[in-house]
């Protein structure tokens, strides 16, 4: 069945500074993943780390039936990872930030997908308004000019933010990393929808799924295909017009997904 599917997982739920939980969930994962994993100083930037390694296997396992340790991946030229099937089609993608960490998945037919997830960071030794002027040459004038627009500084910051999770979206969607002028990619309100274009050209087969995780964590899921001749089915669009606007004047937390823990992931392992 052709579907799309998340999953959530959050650092303090699974670790809680206990460094022991830390080391057995490591251990977990095969020899040579550690060092991906290790390579990163602060200790929450590990656990991120390890807690995206052990999604992946955990939803994957569970979606193609497969062993935790018969999944196998490789990586495209930009570094997007993919895991290597026999047949079929599964696409999946992860992002991190805070405590949160997202992987969402597809298995459309062709269909590529990119997850970002970010948090809202309010600069401390400069105004909004410069800090967001300081990422001018990466805006398209259009948002550039809806974020100004706005009434308060913090109405402004929350927009800038979640402009950039829908274009890092995009970029991770197509795999390409940093690659594409992120002010040639524009994202706005299409009545009740986001729509995205490149060089003002509509992306016609690509969707765009806003949300909030909590109050300060905006979670961006896009969606579609590289070949025009594809057609989003109604689900897709379905699922489209459920996202949250460009600066919504009201939050929204979502409390669809489905929350992972190491527990969930010591019973998958124990079955496959």
């Amino acid at each position: 069945m052709r579907q799309i599917q998340f999953i959530i997982s959050n650092t303090q739920d699974c670790f809680k500074g206990d460094k022991k939980k830390f080391q057995d969930a490591l251990s977990w994962l095969p020899l040579q993943e550690h060092s991906s994993i290790l390579r990163y100083k602060y200790e929450n930037d590990q656990q991120l780390a390890l807690l995206s390694r052990l999604l992946r296997r955990y939803h994957l396992s569970k979606c193609l039936n497969k062993g935790w340790n018969d999944l196998v991946f490789g990586h495209l030229p930009k570094g997007k990872p993919y895991v290597i099937l026999d047949d079929g089609w599964l696409e999946f993608n992860i992002s991190h930030a805070g405590n949160w960490v997202v992987l969402g998945s597809t298995s459309y037919l062709s269909m590529r997908m990119g997850v970002d997830v970010v948090m809202i960071d309010k600069p401390q030794s400069e105004s909004v308004q410069h800090y967001i002027y300081c990422f001018e040459s990466q805006l398209h004038r259009n948002e550039l000019k809806l974020i100004m627009n706005l009434d308060n500084e913090d109405m402004k910051l929350r927009t800038f933010y979640e402009i950039w999770a829908c274009k890092e979206s995009y970029i991770k969607a197509l795999g390409v990393g940093l690659s594409i002028d992120l002010s040639k990619i524009e994202v706005y309100n299409n009545q009740n929808v986001l729509g995205i274009k490149y060089e003002e050209h509509s992306l016609n087969k690509w969707i765009l799924h806003m949300s909030y995780i909590d109050i300060n964590s905006i979670l961006c899921v896009c969606c579609g295909y590289e070949d025009d001749t594809m057609e989003l089915d109604s689900k897709l669009l379905d699922y489209r017009q459920s996202g949250s606007l460009l600066a919504s004047p009201q939050i929204t937390i979502d409390n669809h997904f489905q929350h992972v823990k190491l527990e969930d992931m010591i019973d998958i392992r124990s079955k496959h």
